[in-house]
């Protein structure tokens, strides 16, 4: 087909090893940041948050300012959008509240959770009654996987 694009696994691993390799440096740095004393959490918080607004709003004005323009900022947000953007929101500071109090690895449990439990409210709660079928097998399998891992980290 005219449209198609080929598709190449090597390029789609290294696309994944290096976005692993950016999560770990940038989960160090941010526990490293968390972990001074020089400022307070609230603060880095809205140091970090400031970068992600600038970066996010370039973003969505160089690709949909016409649309922004015609239907707003929050168009197409139905309760279910909020509420997952809410619960999103309190995730991150509670990330946030572990990594000062914690270390970064039990972070790394953190979030996984939190996004299944987050896939999990979204497919339950959808108002498309299709989507609310059981979850497929990979999807219980990854979270078997990481439940394990949380408990293995835990005992050691």
């Amino acid at each position: 087909a005219k449209g198609e694009r080929r598709r190449s696994r090597a390029i789609g691993i290294c696309g994944v090893l290096a976005a692993c390799g950016c999560s770990g440096l940038a989960g160090a740095a941010m526990e490293a940041l968390l972990k001074e004393e020089r400022s307070s959490l609230p603060r880095r918080n809205l140091q970090v948050s400031a970068v992600s607004l600038l970066l996010a709003t370039a973003h969505m004005l160089s690709s949909d300012a016409q649309r922004l323009w015609r239907g707003g900022l929050l168009q197409g947000y139905s309760p279910l959008t909020y509420a997952m953007v809410c619960f999103d929101s309190t995730g991150g500071l509670l990330v946030s509240l572990l990594l000062k109090h914690a270390s970064n690895s039990l972070k790394n449990f953190a979030s996984p959770l939190g996004i299944i439990l987050n896939c999990l409210i979204a497919r339950y709660y959808s108002a498309d009654p299709a989507s609310r079928k059981p979850p497929p097998r990979q999807f219980l399998l990854g979270t078997a996987l990481v439940l394990l891992a949380l408990g293995t980290y835990s005992v050691a």
